[in-house]
């Protein structure tokens, strides 16, 4: 079906480039460029706090606490800061992130919760 340059040889993970490509020009064709950019300082900010937040957890000593902690706390208030910047200048973009964000979590829990979320359906239904 694809052509023989995109065909995996078992080393390549042709499916996930496929469906990234796919997400992204879908992102591109009906998003704007600056959702798009908030989206991705949004991710970026939230790794920087989970990154800084799993380093101030995991110190071996408090004077070691410091930069970790600014680090989380900077995160946190910038996260914030974002949302009210969209929320009140650009309430489009503003939704546009808010959806993605949550099109993210849904399929990351998706797939790393999947076989757990499909056991708790089934024996809700029967």
């Amino acid at each position: 079906m694809l052509p023989e340059s995109v065909e995996s040889d078992g080393d390549a993970p042709i499916r996930p480039l496929l469906v990234l490509g796919t997400l992204t020009a879908v992102f591109t064709f009906f998003g704007s460029l600056d959702s798009i950019t908030s989206f991705a300082s949004l991710a970026f900010i939230s790794i920087f706090g989970a990154i800084s937040y799993l380093a101030l957890r995991e110190r071996k000593d408090v004077k070691t606490a410091l930069i970790p902690a600014l680090g989380t706390l900077g995160a946190a208030a910038t996260v914030v800061a974002l949302l009210w910047h969209l929320y009140t200048t650009k309430i489009g973009t503003f939704w546009t992130v808010i959806g993605i964000s949550v099109a993210v979590l849904v399929v990351e829990l998706l797939y790393f919760q999947g076989a757990e979320i499909r056991r708790g359906v089934e024996q809700f239904l029967s």
